[in-house]
């Protein structure tokens, strides 16, 4: 049986008596970085309890992996040129990075083009991926994978649409896209309170939440996965914000509620964000998510992970009832 295991993998055995002329056998390896491994000729992954095929798409990733400590948006894998990138957001993007204090050694008023080598973005006159997908304003140019699904179902299941829409654009359009659906679509209370002469709006769910999990997808996600994408589902007793890609393997859904290290997967793609203050580096969003949920009297979110996915779950306090959307 070790030897259908491709590549090989080191492997000890040791036999541990226990009583009656009985047995244990202990069959343990050291983890290495040569995934993904064959056996008899098929892959497979572990999802808690349940051992299934592994998607095509996961095992091509696992491979470009082990092939290359390049990152996906590094790559110059495009058809794109600097004419095909929104000009006024790059110079938007770096002035508040600038403000922000987090980017030095630029001219004023820097070109388009300084701009990109200073973040890396373009390798000789190549723009990287992270430059189509964070710049590029020809949807027609711009990655398929980089789309984002949004929906308002009627209950707590797929059975019936109140509003759904596809966008595919960069990573600023998609978010302000996806902001826009989740205020359209998620009741704000107000009360008026003795004493304040200034209502007090409750939000569903708080707003620096969702626009955290939001970025945090647009961030972390998968870009390799071609058939990948986000998707924002509300429903009447909760809000999914699902995206293509499960954790990377040094991360645990375990470590996301407590002090962990930052680990991502869109190097480029995250230092733009940092740089322009949608992120930090510490690796706290995901405690973040909860702190403010729990400080809120909001349901603690849920992480998950799922066959090529990973998603955060908002319970609502209240259910939702249907009402007459702005579009």
């Amino acid at each position: 049986e070790l030897r259908k295991i491709e590549p090989h993998a080191d492997v000890d055995i040791n036999y541990v008596a226990v009583k009656d002329n009985r047995y244990v056998i202990v069959i343990s390896t050291q983890r290495e970085n040569r995934a993904p491994y064959l056996y008899d000729n098929g892959t497979f992954m572990r999802n808690q309890s349940t051992t299934s095929k592994m998607p095509q798409a996961e095992y091509e990733q696992l491979l470009i992996n082990r092939r290359s400590t390049i990152n996906w948006d590094g790559l110059t894998t495009n058809n794109c040129t600097i004419n095909d990138l929104d000009r006024k957001l790059i110079q938007r993007v770096i002035g508040d990075a600038i403000q922000a204090g987090r980017v030095i050694g630029l001219t004023p008023k820097p070109a388009v083009e300084q701009i990109l080598r200073k973040l890396n973005l373009l390798v000789g006159d190549k723009l990287t991926n992270a430059a189509v997908v964070l710049f590029c304003k020809d949807e027609d140019k711009q990655f398929t994978q980089s789309e984002i699904k949004l929906a308002r179902f009627l209950g707590t299941d797929k059975s019936e649409f109140l509003d759904s829409k596809i966008y595919r654009g960069n990573v600023f359009e998609l978010y302000d896209r996806a902001m826009i659906f989740l205020g359209n679509h998620l009741p704000v209370a107000a009360k008026i309170e003795e004493g304040n002469l200034l209502r007090v709006e409750t939000p569903a769910i708080p707003h620096k939440v969702l626009r955290e999990a939001v970025v945090n997808a647009l961030c972390h996600r998968n870009y390799s996965m071609q058939s990948g994408s986000i998707s924002i589902a509300i429903y009447d007793d909760r809000v999914e914000i699902i995206s293509a890609g499960r954790l990377p393997s040094d991360i645990k859904l375990s470590d996301l509620t407590k002090s962990h290290e930052s680990h991502p997967r869109n190097k480029l793609i995250a230092h733009v964000f940092y740089l322009c203050c949608m992120i930090e580096r510490w690796g706290r969003g995901t405690r973040d998510i909860v702190k403010i949920c729990e400080k809120s009297g909001n349901p603690r979110p849920r992480f998950e992970e799922s066959t090529g996915t990973f998603s955060v779950i908002f319970p609502l306090k209240n259910r939702l009832r249907p009402f007459a959307y702005a579009q």
